[in-house]
């Protein structure tokens, strides 16, 4: 018999919100990113009985519910590999960027050659330049842009 680790904390796992607030949905089960496929079962079921409303109360419905959704999530490993690239996406653009811009929301500058480049303030009193086409290309996911004048960055999204 091979012992799998129980979750960090049951109740504290079921309290984790969603990933973007900063929580994953490994949170929620409360086991590491890194867990086995048996590890995220043993952990969802723990919780799930624990928490279920038939025996917690209506009150835990919400925890019951964000752990029943992580756990439809990662146990499809076609489907978990899908989170772990956008969680890792999500993550490494909160890093490098200290600001979240969307396009619609910046300034156009057109050139004489017909070539738009959005703009945007940075807070040291430059700004942020991107050509419109990149952005489109990028579209949902959005590029990392640095400052013309300091290391500051946005993440610039296309919201369409």
């Amino acid at each position: 018999t091979r012992m799998v680790p129980r979750p960090r904390s049951m109740a504290a796992a079921a309290d984790a919100p969603s990933a973007s607030s900063g929580q994953s949905l490994y949170d929620r089960l409360g086991v590491d990113p890194k867990a086995t496929g048996e590890q995220l079962r043993v952990a969802y079921r723990a919780l799930a009985l624990e928490l279920h409303p038939d025996k917690a109360g209506d009150h835990a419905r919400a925890r019951f519910d964000a752990v029943q959704e992580a756990w439809e999530r990662l146990r499809d490993e076609e489907s978990r590999r899908k989170y772990d690239a956008e969680l890792l996406h999500e993550r490494s653009t909160a890093l490098r960027a200290s600001t979240q811009l969307a396009a619609e929301d910046c300034d156009i500058d057109e050139a004489e050659d017909g070539s738009v480049t959005l703009v945007a303030p940075c807070r040291c009193g430059a700004c942020f330049r991107v050509p419109l086409v990149d952005v489109e290309s990028a579209g949902a996911r959005g590029l990392i842009v640095t400052c013309t004048d300091c290391s500051l960055r946005a993440h610039i999204s296309d919201s369409e």
